[in-house]
């Protein structure tokens, strides 16, 4: 079930199967958990809507699978959607290519949370019985209910290791908790972790889908987990008011007394910071995202550790992660 599979080039009857092969699939899923599912197809644009029934409501869905990360736009349209109807009503999204930063941002930013996303590989996890589709909805629902984040992964995507809320609110494991930006930045943490690990305790890593939902998802996590968290942002031009951003929206009143996370801005990006790309690429970010071994051999060739040396962001990076031995 990834989006990726099908080439851009691909005729409307290619991509109409596949919608019709994602619409018996997502029906049959829901069936089987006894969600009562009605959903209306519609082969342009290979979108799926149509409603279920959890916990005692009736859910609006919307899926898509486009070849590209769903903007913003998109979500607003389904979410007004949502406010149309019944007052309490949820909206659940489903893109398997993805959503953009400013979408997730942009449902962060505004003044009510009534929809939910899932991506494909949150999907993916549902499908290879990682996770019950119902346990999914349930966690979502309640991180977006106590933190206000419409996305909460439900699983590291380059390890695979699920996000198990159960688990972690028992804080057996020796775990670090990282949060950044995208899917890229989870890929590149875990190859400085292959390069020069391994680390002292084992790294999570949760891409947060954009800048606002870095403090938001840093909630959630604190809520039901001691362990240590690291958020990892871009500075784009403004490193003092991205990290400012995270500071204000991180919650310091709770049980236990004061959250603690370490923020970490790297300017411009994240990768640039570590010498891995110079200047954004959306090109050569997708092939280093395709070939994790070319990934590996950028970080291998950048030098992470006499980077450090001139770089105190990079060595607090380095010491964050247990990397630094």
């Amino acid at each position: 079930m990834r989006a990726d599979q099908m080439d851009e080039a691909a005729s409307a009857d290619e991509k109409r199967r596949r919608g019709r092969n994602f619409e018996q699939i997502l029906y049959r899923m829901l069936t089987e958990a006894d969600l009562a599912p009605r959903i209306r197809y519609r082969p342009v644009g290979e979108e799926i809507d149509g409603s279920f029934f959890h916990r005692g409501k009736v859910m609006l869905l919307e899926a898509k699978w486009t070849q590209r990360p769903l903007p913003a736009s998109s979500i607003y349209e389904f979410r007004g959607k949502v406010e149309g109807k019944l007052i309490g009503t949820i909206g659940v999204f489903i893109s398997m290519s993805g959503f953009s930063a400013d979408a997730v941002d942009a449902l962060v930013a505004g003044k009510v949370i009534n929809t939910i996303l899932f991506d494909g590989d949150d999907m993916q996890a549902v499908a290879v019985g990682q996770i019950d589709f119902r346990v999914a909805l349930d966690q979502k629902l309640r991180a977006a209910a106590e933190s206000g984040t419409p996305y909460l992964p439900l699983r590291d995507p380059v390890s695979g290791r699920p996000f198990d809320i159960a688990d972690q609110a028992t804080g057996r494991s020796a775990t670090t908790m990282v949060l950044v930006e995208g899917s890229f930045d989870a890929l590149l943490i875990h190859a400085l972790a292959d390069e020069l690990g391994p680390a002292a305790h084992q790294l999570e890593v949760l891409p947060a889908g954009g800048t606002f939902n870095l403090p938001v998802l840093a909630n959630t996590v604190h809520a039901v987990s001691s362990n240590p968290v690291v958020i990892i942002a871009d500075g784009d031009g403004q490193p003092q008011a991205v990290r400012s951003r995270i500071e204000t929206g991180l919650d310091t009143a709770g049980p236990g007394g004061s959250r603690q996370a370490s923020i970490l801005v790297f300017e411009p990006t994240f990768e640039e910071a570590l010498g891995v790309l110079e200047g954004f690429a959306v090109g050569r970010r997708r092939v280093l995202q395709l070939d994790r071994g070319l990934l590996r051999k950028r970080v291998r060739a950048a030098n992470i550790r006499q980077l450090a040396v001139k770089n105190p962001e990079v060595q607090r990076l380095l010491r964050a992660l247990g990397l630094d031995r």
